[in-house]
């Protein structure tokens, strides 16, 4: 079935005289939100952040003031990103502004501000910088721009000036917190701390939402990694780290916001037009089931076929694990991006490596933690293969006869001893950043073929490599390592590696 045309900037600006766009804003679940300002555009997009009920706005705010500087890695705070809002949010309505910003919190606005002025008490000096005429005086406090921001002095004063016209005493306690001299009681302290707190909250109520945080997803694979297999098999119910954040997630189901509450009716063009936003490819509630007919992850999306029909009270459960499932892969894997499209499938191959063994797994998603607990036991069997096959493959360098074939290449051999000196004890850390650059020194000693295995192999996520349509190409494409006839065909590659190597 064809998509939608995916909606453009004019044809949602034509919707902003509707005097019923506002009740449907209000409505707006975040991920459409947020796409609906994407296409409109961060400076065209002040008219519709105008209607977002305050709570709305904080969760846009927990997405586009944040980046992660890769995958895997703790998000940061974007103070340019922050700097852009406040110039569009003024040019809407500088009171608006005012009023949103205090509804965010003084810690949140500590955090934020700590990065950008310069403050002081009126009884200090600015360190011998007499940049006298961009002082500003807001009550107890003389302030400026730090070096870099002066271009945004305008924004940031201007929306200084309606805090301190608003709520002064607000104002006044968001500025102590950026003295960098002043210290106080536990509860306001330097915006240091209130940036790390902010970021502390926001990874909960992203949580509460659905999201996984980078170091949430980091500690639950790590720990699917290193604990013994016969404890994941014979777990019974949730890990502590899926249960706090189950927890955390049903203390933000409930809707507290009453500015969603409206009976209002609302024109079938709004209707389409929320309609299609839906549709459009990354803002899915729930992960589809993508994996092509065939064997792909099959025997687990039988099973969940099958549960479907039977009990949909625990088919709705393991969706919830699936979503949960691909949050932690794309949050913790820090060496490839997923999709969104992607991440449910490679998490169903996981477990369907887990499902696939039989035996005290027989009919799992019946049983609590169902995916979870699959998922772990087929994570730790999928973290097996790269030290597996890393040890394989410096037992097979070191070995006398492949050593006396290349020994016409005594260069090489030394290259690719400086290689793989380490590489066991790196990959059985899980610490992958410098292996590709070891495996591409090893690329000079091996066919294509098997170069194109052990990257594959030795690697974050293994995976295997799909089989070339002819002989005279190598397909660098992969696929998930999902049963125990991938892991025959990883134990066979292994098997005749020394005769990959080259004369």
């Amino acid at each position: 079935m064809p998509r939608d045309p995916v909606p453009t900037a004019p044809n949602l600006l034509s919707l902003a005289d509707n005097p019923k766009l506002p009740a449907l804003v209000k409505k707006l679940p975040h991920p459409v939100l947020a796409k609906l300002i994407g296409v409109v555009g961060v400076e065209d997009a002040a008219p519709l952040v105008a209607m977002t009920t305050p709570q709305q706005m904080r969760a846009l705010f927990d997405d586009v003031l944040w980046e992660n500087p890769s995958p895997g890695l703790p998000a940061r705070f974007s103070v340019g990103e922050f700097l852009r809002w406040l110039e569009v949010l003024n040019e809407e309505s500088v009171a608006f502004t005012a009023e949103r910003l205090q509804t965010l919190g003084e810690q949140f606005l500590a955090a934020a501000l700590g990065q950008i002025l310069d403050v002081h008490g009126k009884d200090a000096q600015f360190g011998g910088q007499a940049v006298l005429d961009d002082r500003a005086d807001f009550g107890d406090f003389l302030v400026r721009t730090l070096p870099g921001y002066d271009d945004h002095w305008d924004t940031v004063r201007t929306t200084l000036s309606a805090l301190h016209q608003d709520n002064p005493r607000f104002l006044d306690r968001v500025l102590r917190r950026c003295t960098p001299s002043w210290t106080g009681f536990v509860s306001e302290r330097p915006y240091a701390l209130a940036r790390v707190d902010e970021g502390g909250d926001r990874d909960i109520r992203r949580e509460q939402a659905g999201f996984v945080s980078a170091e949430t997803a980091s500690a639950f694979l790590a720990e699917a990694r290193v604990a013994p297999l016969a404890t994941l098999v014979e777990s019974d119910g949730y890990d502590p780290i899926s249960a706090r954040y189950r927890a955390r997630q049903t203390l933000g189901t409930e809707d507290t916001d009453p500015a969603t509450t409206t009976d209002a009716p609302i024109d079938d063009d709004l209707l389409d037009l929320l309609a299609t936003l839906s549709q459009v490819e990354g803002i899915a509630r729930a992960p589809q089931l993508l994996a092509p007919s065939g064997t792909r992850t099959r025997t687990i999306k039988t099973a969940l076929a099958d549960l479907e029909r039977d009990r949909p009270v625990e088919f709705a459960a393991r969706m919830g694990e699936l979503v949960y499932l691909s949050n932690v892969l794309m949050a913790g894997v820090s060496s490839i991006k997923l999709s969104e499209a992607e991440a449910p499938n490679v998490a169903l191959a996981i477990c369907n490596l887990a499902a696939g063994q039989g035996g005290p797994l027989d009919d799992p998603l019946t049983k609590p933690a169902g995916l979870i607990r699959l998922f772990r036991i087929g994570w730790h069997t999928l973290c097996r293969v790269p030290p597996l096959a890393a040890r394989r493959l410096v037992d097979v360098l070191r070995d006398p006869v492949i050593r006396e074939r290349l020994g016409t290449r005594a260069w090489i051999l030394s290259e690719v001893d400086v290689a793989i000196a380490d590489l066991v004890n790196r990959v059985d850390l899980g610490e992958f950043d410098d292996v590709v650059e070891s495996l591409g020194i090893v690329s000079l000693v091996v066919e294509a073929e098997a170069s194109q295995w052990l990257k594959a192999l030795i690697a974050e996520l293994p995976r295997v490599p799909v089989p070339a349509d002819d002989t005279e190409h190598i397909d660098t494409r992969t696929r998930d390592i999902q049963n125990a006839d991938d892991l025959a065909l990883v134990e066979r590659f292994l098997a005749r590696l020394p005769e990959q190597v080259k004369s």
